[in-house]
Order: C-alpha cells, then structure tokens, then sequence
C-alpha cells in the first residue's frame, strides 16, 4: 500500500488569505524545482503499471480539516511545521 497526496487538487473553502496562498504557491514551485511531483498520487497507477506491477487498485483519500471539529488544530499544525522546516529553503 502506498499514500501520497495530489497537492495540486488541495480546495479550501472559504478561500485563504492571500499570504497563505503565495505561500502555498511558493511551497508548489519549490517541491517542483527540486524535483518532487506534487501531483504524484494522480501518476501512481501509471507508474506502478510501467513498473511491471499488476493488480493495481487506486483509492482516493480525501482529507478534510474543518475548523471548530474535532483534530482540526492537529491537522493544520503540519503546515507551521513546514514553514518552520522548509521556510527558509524556500526564500
């Protein structure tokens, strides 16, 4: 069993402060020019079919984080943690 995400599929409603999307756009652009696929989840069954594997079952996983529901505040902590991690490889 594999899981990834399709970081290019992310919705939020309502839509972020615009400081949350230019970094969300920033956090895209870098994982790209250091070559990681941000759609990988979307390529998964093409790649694993090229690699010779059969049987291949694709699931979709949806995440969801609304604010005042329980495991919120969890869920959108990993974001601070990439900021604090990632922040300044980013600049």
């Amino acid at each position: 069993m594999v899981l990834d995400y399709d970081h290019e599929q992310i919705e939020w409603t309502p839509a972020p402060p615009p400081s949350v999307r230019r970094f969300y756009d920033t956090f895209l652009r870098w994982r790209a020019d250091v070559g990681i696929d941000n759609a990988i989840a979307s390529h998964f069954g093409s790649l694993f079919e090229a690699s010779g594997l059969q049987d291949v079952r694709l699931t979709r996983q949806h995440e969801r984080a609304d604010h005042g529901q329980p495991g919120f505040d969890q869920r959108i902590d990993v974001w601070a943690e990439v900021a604090a991690t990632r922040g300044r490889q980013m600049v």
